[in-house]
């Protein structure tokens, strides 16, 4: 879809030296006759226009003849009368012979040779000649900034028109500095009212927009529109544009309506001649092709293909969607064999004019795959699509160089349909360079944005160069985390927006300058993993998508299927396993407190015929023949599962039979190859005091006594108990012995250990711990507490909450641990003066730097849940946790007991420093001893799990 750039209307110098007086005098006149043509120009009366430039040339040549400067400058304004004509060859003939005479008379670094220059490189761009337009381009800035400096408008334009060339090429990243670098000079220099200013906004529309950031694209094609409106009413084309690329926007954000009311309006607005006429045309035939209206799209293609012909010919990339377009028509109507034509010249004409990864690239691949598909061509559709998704694989690396994490979320979005085509073909043709493929897809996509942060986070701490910006960053965000986590009716959201935008740029610049970032996004493919992999073991990605149909369509499915890599496989293989509503359907009721329902899920009697067995492992059993440790990452609805626990007989769970690694991503047993060393000391919270104390939490903070809180045992009155570690705030007796407990086998083992209970279980003791680094940190944080995660807002109904803990769009606030004190906060929303609030948000933790700690227990409830993201995992504590840079972390899935909880953690840490099994392998014979005791009741040994 085309996205209009806007081009200035720049006045040609024409100076000479040695004039006479008499000379002097008749260029002054033809100086007056030539200003005359601006205003007509300006308001589109070009023959108007060209009659009077024609009459100076004319007196030019009969006065100095041709090479004079004043010829120059009449072939200089033939030329810019022919581009806003929009008859780019005649203007780039008038433009060259203009450029020949000035470069004679001044040389090709004289300010009247670069405006010459700067027009005709517009013109190029218009043409889609990037390759011809990019040097011309980049030379105009070099001598702009040299002629006048970086903060003239002059300098402004050739940025300008430097982000419009890197947007059009598909160079995102490099487009949005060149544009916001523009528009700070022009704001400062013209004001923030000029039309100039509003065509840099409207261009960082069209780019927000092609990047899937529908929030700025719109704020800022609205102030465009705006400007425009008020500077050169609704019939101008500067206002016509700006108007149409709104209707893009609307329609890439899912809203065809706004977008075909807008169109249509402009239709009956503009020049049936113009460019943006023809622009309109092709994007309001897109609509009614994806609604299957054909009846409709049909002669608007083929008008929208004529005007195309007459106005670019067959060689412009624009051209490509009207090739597209009318392909689409004619598979509809069944004529296959001329639809193939122009499906592939729309993708050679794409890869020939723009770039092989261009954008547009991709989506054309897409279409010929599904052409194919639609056709019973499964070879060439399965080829089509390795291209298409290894082509946007490059381009979402290019982006993430350039881009912050809040960007790249929306930027991966945007783009899911194509990674849904690819797995709903693989599905059903699982051929082995397809399953190869998805595998490598898997490792890609799944955690991208989680790999790239850890990673990105670790190069800054070891780049001098990066480190203080890195601290401004984090400064940035603490204050950010203090304000969103206020009530919202007490929040300053213009404050959080500003510091936002400040977080966001100093990110994605930081991101731009840090030694090693592009490698922190290196692509690691599935024989990698097969490497890492030792005899007997066996890594499985599980993978869930929206289920397509060759036209790529959904079909209200989503379904799962798991990828399996052992040693020596000459590829890995796909397994289709369930629909998501079956999934569903199993976990209802099956979550929270509810032990019955938690007890059915894992219930043995409940296989084969039913259960989760049959859904998940039952189909993988003849792959994982001879396994015996199986490392899993996995996907959507399996986050809310222990994949352990699931019986596979009266008798034996998976877990029994094979020793389970749940990890992020199979791509960290490539990346966990760093060596990391740990103390020799653990922190415990337990017995927490959740009331209001301020007296007795403020004394803390003067105390700094290595075992806190064991003298002060009369703070722990045993009051109500509650069964669970997550309803109200309300003391919980488990938990103090439960820490206790582990105290002693710590000590036992020679590990220090600092306790944290009553109130002085404070949120700043836990802080302390994260600003420490390597070695000095804790090995061990243990969390015995009250834990709380809330559904998004947006998909519950009801009043607002008026706590930003549950009513942030954040799910990194809507999840967090109970500290000391944090009663007062929850119950007003506000926090005490002068220390911390208590909440220790999964947002806050991620902040922290726990590279140096090697197991985090969260020995509270449902501190495994979260937001799922389609391949980012759970926006929760285990997110956060992760970032932090923690190697080992146990979460609960449910609100799990008190008492019970105590004695498994007990077990586990004596499995792991007593008995001296390493952690994953603990963590399973805890398990299953909790499971002897407790036969038939998973609620009691099920509900924590162990990530990698």
């Amino acid at each position: 879809m085309r996205t209009c750039c806007l081009y200035l209307l720049l006045a040609l110098p024409f100076f000479s030296v040695g004039q006479t007086p008499d000379s002097l005098k008749i260029v002054k006149q033809l100086d007056s006759l030539l200003r005359l043509t601006r205003p007509l120009i300006e308001q589109q009366k070009f023959e108007q226009a060209l009659q009077l430039v024609e009459i100076a040339q004319h007196k030019t040549v009969e006065a100095f003849g041709p090479g004079h400067a004043m010829y120059a400058t009449c072939l200089g304004y033939k030329g810019k009368i022919a581009q806003r004509k929009e008859k780019y060859p005649e203007a780039v003939a008038w433009m060259l012979e203009s450029m020949a005479i000035q470069e004679q008379l001044y040389g090709q670094e004289s300010p009247q040779y670069v405006v010459s220059m700067s027009i005709l490189s517009t013109i190029y761009l218009a043409m889609g000649e990037f390759v011809k337009a990019e040097p011309m381009i980049l030379a105009t800035l070099t001598l702009r900034e040299k002629l006048v400096g970086k903060s003239h408008p002059d300098y402004a334009r050739s940025l300008g028109t430097l982000g419009s060339l890197y947007y059009q090429s598909g160079r995102y990243g490099q487009a949005e500095i060149s544009y916001l670098d523009a528009k700070t000079v022009l704001g400062t220099t013209l004001g923030k009212k000029h039309p100039e200013y509003a065509f840099v906004l409207g261009n960082l529309s069209s780019l927000y927009s092609a990047t899937g950031n529908f929030a700025k694209a719109t704020s800022n094609s609205l102030e465009a529109i705006e400007i425009l409106l008020n500077t050169h009413g609704k019939q101008h084309p500067f206002y016509t544009k700006a108007v149409y690329n709104l209707g893009v926007i609307y329609f890439r954000m899912g809203d065809a309506a706004k977008a075909e009311k807008l169109y249509s309006e402009l239709l009956g607005m503009l020049n049936k001649e113009s460019v943006d006429y023809l622009s309109v045309l092709t994007s309001l035939s897109g609509i009614y092709l994806d609604r299957e209206e054909f009846d409709q799209a049909a002669p608007i293609i083929l008008e929208s293909e004529a005007l195309s012909a007459k106005i670019y010919g067959a060689k412009h990339p624009n051209h490509a969607f009207n090739l597209k377009n009318k392909g689409l028509l004619l598979v509809a109507r069944g004529d296959f064999a001329n639809a193939e034509t122009l499906f592939l010249q729309a993708h050679e004409l794409n890869k020939k004019t723009l770039s092989k990864d261009h954008p547009n690239t991709v989506v054309t691949a897409g279409h010929l795959a599904m052409f194919y598909q639609q056709t019973n061509r499964t070879s060439e559709a399965g080829a089509r699509l390795l291209e298409a998704t290894n082509l946007h694989r490059i381009n979402i690396e290019k982006m993430a160089a350039f881009s912050s994490e809040p960007e790249m979320q929306l930027y991966l979005t945007r783009f899911q349909q194509l990674t849904d085509q690819f797995y709903s073909f693989a599905r059903s043709k699982p051929s082995p360079e397809i399953v190869k493929a998805s595998f490598d897809n898997a490792l890609f996509h799944k955690g991208f944005l989680l790999n790239g942060m850890m990673q990105l986070k670790k190069r800054t701490h070891s780049d001098t160069a990066a480190i203080s910006k890195a601290e401004t960053l984090h400064a940035y965000r603490e204050l950010l985390t203090e304000l969103q986590a206020r009530p919202p009716a007490k929040r300053d959201s213009m404050a959080v927006a500003v510091l936002e935008e400040k977080a966001n740029t100093l990110e994605k610049d930081l991101v731009r300058t840090l030694a090693g970032a592009d490698d922190a996004f290196k692509q690691i493919d599935w024989q990698a993993v097969q490497s890492a992999l030792k005899p007997g073991e066996a890594a499985v990605e599980f993978i869930h998508f929206n289920l397509l149909n060759a036209k790529g369509k959904e079909v209200d499915s989503t379904f799962y299927t798991a990828l399996v890599l052992r040693p020596g496989d000459n590829a890995p293989s796909l397994i289709t396993l369930f629909e998501a509503r079956e999934l569903t359907a199993q976990l209802q009721g099956a979550s929270g407190g509810n032990f019955r329902k938690i007890n059915g899920v894992y219930a043995a009697d409940k296989m084969p015929q039913n259960g989760l067995y049959e859904l998940i492992w039952k189909k993988l059993e003849p792959g994982l023949k001879g396994i015996n440790k199986v490392y899993c990452s996995p996907s959507g609805l399996l986050h809310k599962l222990n994949l352990g626990a699931i019986p596979v007989n009266a008798s034996e769970t998976f877990a029994d039979r094979r020793q389970l690694v749940m990890v992020g991503s199979t791509r960290q047993l490539v990346d966990h190859q760093e060596t990391r060393t740990f103390g020799r000391s653990a922190q415990l919270v337990g017995g927490v005091q959740y009331a209001e104390n301020d007296a007795a939490i403020s004394a803390t903070h003067e105390s700094e006594a290595p075992s806190r809180g064991l003298a002060d045992a009369e703070y722990y009155p045993f009051e109500v108990d509650s069964l669970f570690r997550g309803d109200a705030w309300r003391y919980l007796p488990g938990t103090i012995a439960e820490v206790l407990d582990l105290r002693q086998i710590l000590l036992s083992a020679d590990v220090q250990v600092k306790l944290d209970t009553g109130y002085l279980a404070t949120e700043e003791s836990i802080k302390k711990a994260g600003a420490q680094k390597g070695a000095t940190s804790p090995r061990v944080l243990h969390f015995a507490t009250h834990g709380y995660f809330f559904p998004d807002p947006a998909n519950t109904t009801g009043n607002p909450e008026s706590m930003a803990f549950k009513s942030s769009k954040n799910p990194l606030l809507r999840s967090g641990l109970i500290m000391a004190g944090a009663q007062k906060t929850w119950t007003s929303g506000l926090p005490p003066e002068g220390r911390e609030d208590g909440v220790l948000t999964a947002q806050e933790i991620s902040l922290m730097n726990l590279s140096g700690i090697e197991l985090v227990v969260l020995s509270a409830c449902e501190t495994g849940l979260g937001d799922i993201a389609v391949n980012e995992g759970v926006y929760g504590l285990q997110r956060a946790f992760r970032i932090a840079g923690a190697k080992y972390i146990v979460m609960s899935l449910w609100k799990v007991n008190d008492q019970t909880t105590a004695e498994f953690m007990a077990d586990f840490y004596k499995q792991w420093l007593s008995k001296g099994l390493d952690i994953p392998k603990a963590f399973q014979t805890a398990q299953r001893n909790m499971r002897l005791k407790y036969p038939g009741e998973a609620y009691h040994w099920a509900g924590f799990v162990l990530v990698e």
